[in-house]
């Protein structure tokens, strides 16, 4: 997890006794571009002064609003702000609003408590001064960090990024740190458009705590694209998501790594992920314990009726931790498929389903996974519920992983694939019986996963011998 840079001695600006009230300072630039000089500021309840901690910053070409309680400041431009320093550690708002047009430049590492960035530009200069937000940040426009460099923007606070719709884009130039200094903070990214990675550094950043939420929408997709790195990563760690929600499709332009948090797909929505040299990368330095979801575990969850499209990268890579499908109880029977486009590779963890079956109307559904292209298995359980609520030897429901190309079976390593059958609706006393069909595939090589012993491997083949699809019975 990254953090804030320790702040240095800042010889610019003489430390003040504090003041008791809070004042709004409203920029007007009436003598030069310097933020610290003081006649370019504008506030009833300091004049004369420089702002500081405890104060909200305005930044707008109209008259600018003063605090709550307080008559307007007079005065407000377009003025290009150079040198933004504080009285203190930062302020507690920066406000810059849709009428202003220039630039604000921070003069050193900064804390906001509320970030509004509607137009213009605010810059973290080529010195890469940290930014950091503890409350809300609400982003509509204007570019975040117009210096492309490696500083970062800490978002603490949840809050909102909107996209301009259509083709328009939000661009930054700062690697986007999302992280919650106390408590699950969400931050909602919703609308049309590219929100624009643009900086040198990493990318984007999902930390402990944090809830990262990107809204789809029919007619108005929204995505995520990092332009000017090829290697740009989305990395999650320490509980924390990054999901997609709604109807339609987004585009997400990183190579995402999940080393504890979790990534997932909602409701409909379709992600392409896509990008020379992106992969996807689930991946943490321990397996997946049996039982209870450990909120530390990386999660790949996707609920049916949702695709995630890698075909234009390497594709799926699971290590460890755990893929979970969902069931959809606002979609037909016949639509409880979760999909992966692309490679997929299994080399560890478990691949489940929660909510088996799913109610849909008074009938129980069990879900499919589905991969539309080839599969490498070289490690890790699947886990498929198995309706045993009927006796006898017939053919039996339950979940399924179905897979459109060549499903290759690696036994190589100590961690063998596995099948490892989750027995549902069984009465007391009752004996599991009956054959479940598990496992289909254009074709299957490598030999077979291993299972319980008290079942038996059942195989489906086409009348050449190629082998298609795995089973137990009892």
């Amino acid at each position: 997890m990254r953090t804030c840079a320790p702040r240095g001695f800042r010889p610019a600006l003489e430390t003040l006794e504090a003041r008791e009230v809070p004042a709004a300072f409203t920029w007007t630039g009436a003598v030069s571009t310097d933020a610290t000089v003081a006649a370019n500021w504008s506030s009833l309840e300091e004049p004369g002064g420089l702002p500081g901690e405890d104060d909200h910053l305005y930044f707008d070409a109209t008259v600018s609003i003063g605090i709550p309680g307080s008559p307007p400041s007079p005065g407000g431009t377009s003025v290009n702000c150079d040198n933004l320093q504080s009285l203190g550690s930062g302020f507690a708002g920066v406000h810059i609003g849709a009428t202003y047009t220039g630039t604000v430049t921070t003069g050193e590492a900064l804390t906001f408590g509320v970030f509004d960035l509607a137009n213009g530009a605010i810059s973290q200069s080529a010195s890469a001064y940290d930014l950091s937000v503890t409350g809300t940040f609400n982003w509509t426009g204007g570019t975040l960090n117009s210096t492309p460099s490696a500083a970062a923007v800490y978002l603490n606070g949840g809050g909102t990024i909107t996209l301009p719709g259509g083709t328009n884009t939000l661009t930054t130039g700062s690697t986007l740190s999302f992280g919650s200094s106390s408590g699950e903070k969400l931050t909602t990214i919703s609308g049309g458009g590219d929100l624009l990675l643009n900086g040198t550094g990493d990318g984007i950043f999902v930390n402990a705590d944090a809830k990262v939420n990107t809204v789809v929408q029919v007619g108005s997709p929204n995505a995520v694209k990092g332009v000017n790195n090829a290697t740009k990563v989305l990395t999650l760690s320490g509980g924390a998501y990054w999901g997609y929600t709604g109807q339609g499709s987004a585009t997400l332009g990183l190579r995402v790594t999940n080393s504890s948090g979790i990534f997932y797909l909602r409701d409909q929505a379709s992600v392409a992920i896509k990008g020379e040299q992106n992969d996807v990368d689930f991946a943490l330095s321990w397996g997946y314990s049996q039982g209870n979801v450990n909120a530390n575990d990386p999660s790949l969850q996707i609920t049916n009726g949702c695709v995630l499209d890698v075909s234009a990268t390497k594709g799926t890579s699971i290590l460890s931790g755990r893929v979970q499908l969902v069931g959809n109880s606002a979609l037909t029977a016949q639509q409880q498929v979760a999909t992966i486009k692309g490679k997929f590779e299994f080399r560890g963890g478990t691949i489940g389903f929660h909510q088996t079956p799913t109610q849909i109307g008074d009938t129980l559904v069990w879900g499919h996974f589905k991969v539309e292209g080839d599969v490498l298995w070289a490690g890790g359980v699947f886990q498929p519920g198995l309706d045993c609520r009927q006796p006898g030897p017939g053919l039996k429901l339950a979940n399924k992983w179905i897979i459109t190309g060549t499903l290759t079976l690696d036994k190589t390593n100590p961690d063998k694939p596995t099948i490892a059958p989750v027995p549902q609706f069984l009465p007391q006393g009752q004996q599991i019986a009956g054959q479940y069909s598990l496992i289909e595939a254009a074709q299957i090589v490598g030999g077979a996963p291993a299972y319980p012993a008290d079942w038996t491997l059942v195989t489906a083949s086409k009348p050449d011998g190629t082998i298609t699809g795995y089973g137990l019975q009892k």
